[in-house]
């Protein structure tokens, strides 16, 4: 897929592409599963970064993995489905769930319904068509996947419809996307989200596990056959091997326990109060670093789940229509008559786009700005039609033969034999 930079003047000037392979060999690794964190940027620094990775992104034309991507989403699916059923186990013992887990609790439905929603919206056909990246520990993956990953890890996930259109304008201020990429960005940023809310769910599962360790340490620290002497020290050796640093759940846990019993916990508490402080410094800032990383967890669940009910309210087709550099061009009509047509004709007028893009030479921005030209030509002609002064009359109607000569197109097999018949129908039929 060639890269491409459109002009002041309304050109459309192409940079050096990469050759294609013939397919990408080498299956990806599977990304960690961790919550998609980056630095938060203000809306100047996204946009300074998507035009940042408009400069640095290569790509090349081939049909990539959806199965990464499929088995991405199976991966955080179950995860998100473990914590919910530990989480509801807790909620059934009476056991206290974090802010983080109440959030998941309530709203899980809505989260199936956005994994339901992506595997419909992904079809392989679909995917194959979208440029992907040539290079990096991606390479296979679209270029869109990774352009809306960057944009939910900056986020903290907390998605806005003016920040992404504005982040996609400013990555089409210096390569355009194509008319796929654009209608992948809702599929992508659902599936972005998901793996977020799965990165997170893992973070949930520890901090439980954590807590039935801490108590099971705390039911051995307790028993009174422990707490003699040599056995106490063993135990606590044990514990102090096994964690360089304790993890603060558990240290937070094990504190609670001791300092509730009504046994002779004093050497424990000792031992334990000692350990906190080469850890952390103190109780305080254990206690303090705890809320502070339970706060960060609930705002990140919290901004997922209200970017998925963000991606439901927005009007696609609206958005899709003012991002997308061809549907600007193909405004320009010479007969002024695409801008008031259904968004269905114009939806076939883009489709007929795209189709001459992936059977010629030119790009898709190249193929609009030719038609527009194309058309302009005839409007200003004195033995033009007012047909032929309409872009339609190219992409759909009489003109499109023509149009297919001064670009170069190169039907299909299928579709020479169907016009093949089309032009002599009687006899295909009688026979």
């Amino acid at each position: 897929m060639r890269l491409f930079q459109s002009r002041l003047a309304g050109e459309v000037g192409q940079l050096p592409h990469f050759p294609p392979q013939k397919f990408f060999k080498n299956r990806i690794e599977p990304l960690p599963l961790q919550p998609l964190s980056g630095e938060l940027l203000s809306a100047d620094q996204l946009e300074e970064l998507a035009r940042h990775l408009a400069e640095e992104i290569k790509v090349v034309d081939q049909p990539g993995h959806l199965q990464f991507l499929q088995d991405t989403l199976n991966r955080h699916e179950q995860e998100v489905r473990s914590v919910y059923l530990e989480l509801s186990q807790e909620t059934a013992g009476e056991r206290q769930v974090t802010p983080a887990g109440e959030w998941l609790l309530d709203n899980f439905s809505l989260v199936m319904d956005q994994v339901r929603e992506i595997r419909i919206d992904l079809p392989n056909g679909y995917y194959y068509r979208l440029p992907k990246l040539s290079e990096g520990p991606m390479a296979g993956l679209p270029r869109v996947y990774l352009l809306t990953r960057e944009l939910t890890s900056h986020t903290d996930a907390r998605l806005e419809g003016g920040v992404l259109r504005h982040f996609v304008l400013a990555f089409q201020s210096v390569v355009p996307l194509s008319m796929g990429e654009l209608w992948a960005v809702a599929i992508m940023l659902r599936l972005n989200l998901v793996e977020n809310l799965g990165g997170l769910s893992n973070e949930l599962l520890l901090e439980i596990s954590q807590r039935v360790e801490a108590n099971a340490w705390a039911n051995r620290l307790l028993n009174k056959e422990e707490l003699e002497a040599d056995q106490l020290v063993r135990t606590l050796m044990e514990l102090d091997g096994k964690y360089a640093t304790l993890p603060a759940t558990i240290a937070i846990q094990l504190l609670r326990r001791l300092r509730d019993s009504e046994e002779n916990t004093e050497t424990v508490l000792q031992w334990l109060e000692e350990k906190i402080s080469r850890d952390y410094t103190s109780n305080e800032n254990l206690i303090r670093f705890h809320h502070q990383a339970q706060a960060a967890r609930q705002t990140a669940v919290g901004n997922t789940i209200t970017s998925m009910r963000t991606l439901s309210a927005i009007k696609w087709q609206e958005w899709f229509e003012q991002v997308s550099h061809v549907e600007q061009v193909l405004r320009r009509d010479p007969a002024g008559v695409y801008s008031r047509c259904t968004f269905a004709t114009r939806d076939r007028y883009r489709h007929a786009v795209e189709e001459f893009s992936q059977r010629s030479e030119l790009n898709e921005l190249a193929v609009a700005w030719e038609v527009v030209n194309q058309a302009g030509r005839a409007a200003r002609s004195q033995t033009g039609t007012g047909r032929q002064s309409h872009i339609g009359y190219y992409l759909v109607g009489a003109g499109r033969e023509l149009l297919e000569r001064q670009i170069g197109f190169r039907p299909s097999n299928l579709a020479r034999s169907r016009r093949y018949v089309l032009k002599y129908p009687t006899p295909f039929y009688l026979g």
